[in-house]
């Protein structure tokens, strides 16, 4: 699509045609006739540059506010008798390899916490697929219109 795009703003005020969206009567056509083609290839293109490089864009109006830090460095209150104990943490471990460090954790609530995460996982990952499919037809869209505009404005 950006190879083909050279000049996006001739996308401007051209809505989707009505051949496409009337060959199946369906209530995403319908809202699909009314879209301007520039908008769709903003979003698709922010799309692309948010899969691409990670992160999310900051919208246009939003103010960034500076983060100030609130912690503040101070000295030590452990006293000096502590720091040459030989006692050593290793020595507290021992014995506590199998423990999880939850209390009252059960095989049942693990394997329900698993199973969800993994239910949750499956249905935002077929989301995504489906969103995905949905912006590959709507950049090819995209670019096989411009190239029939481009060329019937260069003829």
């Amino acid at each position: 699509m950006d190879s083909t795009i050279l000049v996006p703003c001739r996308l401007m005020d051209l809505k989707i045609d009505d051949s496409i969206t009337s060959s199946k009567k369906t209530r995403e056509n319908a809202a699909l006739r009314d879209t301007d083609l520039y908008k769709l290839y903003t979003l698709v293109n922010n799309v692309k540059n948010q899969l691409q490089w990670g992160g999310k864009d900051t919208p246009a109006n939003a103010t960034s506010t500076p983060i100030t830090k609130s912690h503040i460095r101070r000295p030590s209150t452990a006293s000096v008798s502590s720091a040459g104990s030989t006692y050593s943490d290793t020595d507290s471990e021992t014995g506590n390899e199998m423990d999880s460090g939850i209390e009252g954790d059960s095989d049942q609530s693990k394997t329900s916490f698993v199973d969800s995460i993994e239910k949750d996982f499956q249905i935002h990952l077929s989301g995504l697929h489906s969103t995905l499919k949905q912006m590959t037809l709507a950049a090819t869209y995209i670019t096989s219109r411009y190239q029939r505009e481009v060329g019937d404005s260069g003829a």
